[in-house]
């Protein structure tokens, strides 16, 4: 925070880092080799500076590290997205699979998509 950083008032990025540390330790790319070893320093500061930027957590299963060749990323997992939405004011999130044989009908309103109807067949279903 002294260089310039905000957070959250919620978020506590020591902990999240603490936390983020423990993960990374038992974290292994492709090749199985930890990631702590085959990612640059450069790209594992920048995984994390992404996660408390955003007020994630890893060990909340907010975000993952995921190694792309020797590149570490700040993977958003749906909490992520979720727990963003709230702390900005979002007040529900509903969301419905649509499988294969469903029939739907929606319109754009506003740049995003309003379902109008959702008809699904209770064979469509997938587990």
């Amino acid at each position: 925070e002294k260089f310039g950083l905000s957070f959250p008032a919620d978020y506590n990025p020591a902990n999240a880092l603490n936390g983020a540390y423990l993960i990374l330790k038992e974290t292994v790319d492709r090749n199985k080799q930890p990631v702590l070893n085959t990612c640059t320093k450069t790209s594992i500061a920048n995984c994390l500076m992404d996660m408390v930027t955003q007020g994630l957590s890893m060990q909340k299963k907010q975000c993952y590290p995921i190694a792309y060749g020797q590149t570490l990323t700040c993977q958003i997992s749906y909490h992520g997205y979720k727990a963003m939405a709230h702390r900005y004011g979002a007040k529900s999130i509903i969301a419905e699979v649509i499988y294969d044989g469903d029939e739907f009908k929606y319109h754009i309103e506003d740049g995003r998509k309003v379902i109008d109807e959702h008809k699904q067949d209770f064979m469509n279903m997938q587990k």
